[in-house]
């Protein structure tokens, strides 16, 4: 039980003196069968006395279907992970005015009540549950949030929901999202990751991320996009990394990813292994081919089924690092190449 109240750990960035740290100290007014103990503590140079600046409380695996009374009020993180509960309600612990940390994954939550403001809560996590809706406007009353995560849910939708505005990192992985609307992540300027993998996602407004100009990590593989079209991603001047494998994309416009990091100095990576791109042509590198953005940019393409000619043996020897996984990349046809890379490919055999 103690290696899980460490979880919570990291929700707290304390600069410790030169004063000795000292162990978690426990806390004697914990509603049973949940384990509480004071964290971050060390000696002060006070007549001996502990400091400790937060307080833990794991209520894991205790078998509760609704939300334990009694937690001590000052606690800073709260771990109620791998209950049976099925509805929390922000209103019943409205006293927990220093929580920072609320992880709620396992459990069989469907419906999430929040009426009451949050100062201080800067990370939730609802992982595993059974979440359909989500609340429309409840989140954004967690105004200090940057870190949500909704992974292995049932959401269709994120459409009109209210996120807070500091949110940075936004997970959404393993539900079962169809379309992208217009403005789906509004307001949210300072988020910086995404997690989009492992829904079934078809469609994606060019104006999605149209608020979202921080955003630097996009995760998108595993979905069910089919082409990429002219200008598909342009609200986002500072991602430097986007996953699109493992998609069913068999078009990529040559405009597709024309401003996609335009304002990000780093090494750009733009994943499309495993998806239905036959042909691996000039066009759809052409932006990318010139002397600066050769270096800047990396195409991953391992795991489609790509036709092998002359003209792709010519565009690999010109776009050198650009295209990063040519060891990896194995032709489909014609025949005679079938399971030859494109790095091994030569003249002599595509010509023939």
């Amino acid at each position: 039980m103690r290696c899980i109240i460490w979880l919570l750990v990291f929700v707290l960035i304390v600069k410790f003196t030169s004063a000795a740290r000292r162990p978690n100290q426990p806390i004697t007014s914990c509603p049973s069968p949940c384990v509480c103990e004071s964290i971050f503590c060390k000696s002060t140079q006070r007549r001996g006395r502990i400091f400790c600046a937060g307080v833990a409380a794991s209520c894991f695996h205790a078998n509760l279907t609704s939300f334990p009374p009694g937690v001590v009020a000052n606690v800073t993180g709260l771990l109620l992970s791998n209950n049976s509960m099925t509805t929390i309600n922000f209103d019943e612990f409205s006293n927990l005015t220093k929580l920072e940390t609320l992880l709620v994954d396992n459990n069989l939550i469907h419906d999430i009540i929040i009426n009451t403001r949050f100062k201080k809560l800067r990370r939730l996590s609802f992982k595993n549950n059974k979440i359909f809706h989500l609340p429309q406007r409840g989140f954004k009353l967690l105004k200090n949030l940057v870190d949500l995560n909704l992974e292995m849910n049932r959401i269709t939708s994120v459409q009109g929901i209210k996120f807070p505005h500091k949110l940075r990192t936004l997970n959404l992985n393993h539900n079962r999202i169809r379309t992208l609307t217009s403005g789906s992540f509004r307001k949210l300027k300072e988020l910086q990751t995404l997690k989009l993998e492992h829904n079934v996602i078809d469609f994606i407004s060019k104006t999605t991320f149209i608020q979202a100009t921080q955003l630097n990590v996009l995760y998108l593989s595993n979905n069910n996009l089919r082409i990429l079209g002219e200008n598909q991603f342009p609200q986002l001047p500072m991602c430097w990394f986007i996953s699109l494998a493992e998609n069913k994309i068999h078009e990529v416009h040559p405009y597709a990813f024309r401003l996609f990091g335009v304002k990000n100095n780093n090494r750009h990576q733009i994943h499309l292994e495993s998806n239905a791109l036959r042909f691996i042509e000039e066009d759809m590198l052409g932006l990318f081919m010139t002397e600066v953005r050769r270096t800047m940019y990396l195409f991953y393409f391992a795991g489609n089924p790509i036709f092998c000619d002359c003209n792709i043996q010519l565009l690999r020897d010109d776009a050198g690092l650009l295209l990063r996984d040519t060891h990896k990349m194995v032709c489909d046809s014609p025949r005679n190449l079938n399971h030859t890379t494109l790095a091994e490919l030569n003249i002599e055999e595509c010509c023939v």
